[in-house]
């Protein structure tokens, strides 16, 4: 049982000194930063909660702008500090919409683009490495403090990891790198420690008994393999 006051943390910054703090100190941090995806996406991705279009229709038909602005206000007041913005389609207008509504609310600002495609197989060029950097040029003038990689299908492998992160990493030497995954071909454990060291900051994971298949790579097994290396998570 732990007792007394709980260490200073991340968000301990982030009230201290704003999300422009909360992004550099994420970036300083000498290890690899692991978050917990298990209350979210794991149960969803392993035991198929969902909700049918019909009845989303049902409850909401129309949807103003201002829901998103009131969304990210009250969130804001109820202790959500970290809001991730994405479009499927990587529509930037959408996600401009998103990311404005949660920066004039005051949370931190984490641009997600969505992951698809190979960018190591050179003979696929509609989503190539070129279209990455520059929809992240595009998010970073749009003023996000974090730029996360979204690969929602699980399509990430250890060279495309490298080849990606790599250069949004040199082309962003200053912004923190956060990688989203779904270990739905096997592969997460291998691509997350490929991200870590292309330049990576975080990694999405989950318990390990909610981990693997459709859902977020192990944490036990992401705490192992950077353990007594530069990567380590300090767990």
């Amino acid at each position: 049982m732990v007792s007394g006051e709980p260490p200073v943390g991340f968000r301990d910054v982030l009230l201290r000194e704003g999300p422009e703090g909360f992004a550099k100190a994420v970036r300083a941090h000498p290890g690899l930063l692991l978050m917990d995806t298990t209350f979210r996406d794991a149960h969803q991705s392993l035991l198929a909660t969902r909700v049918r279009t019909y009845d989303l229709k049902k409850i909401a038909p129309y949807v103003s702008h201002s829901f998103s602005k009131m969304f990210c206000e009250v969130a804001k007041e109820n202790g959500m500090d970290i809001f991730r913005v994405f479009d499927s389609l990587n529509y930037l207008p959408n996600m401009i919409l998103g990311m404005e509504a949660a920066g004039r609310a005051g949370g931190v600002v984490e641009a997600a683009i969505s992951y698809t495609g190979d960018v190591s197989d050179p003979m696929r060029q509609k989503y190539s490495l070129e279209y990455y950097i520059n929809l992240s040029e595009e998010l970073m003038r749009a003023g996000t403090h974090i730029l996360c990689i979204k690969d929602m299908a699980g399509l990430l492998k250890p060279e495309s990891s490298r080849i990606l992160i790599s250069a949004l990493r040199d082309r962003f030497p200053d912004v923190p790198i956060h990688i989203h995954t779904h270990d739905t071909a096997g592969a997460g454990v291998a691509s997350m420690l490929a991200c870590a060291e292309a330049g990576a900051d975080v990694v999405d994971v989950a318990v390990d008994s909610m981990s693997g298949m459709t859902s977020q790579p192990s944490i036990g097994a992401m705490v192992a393999c950077t353990k007594g290396t530069k990567f380590n998570t300090g767990t």
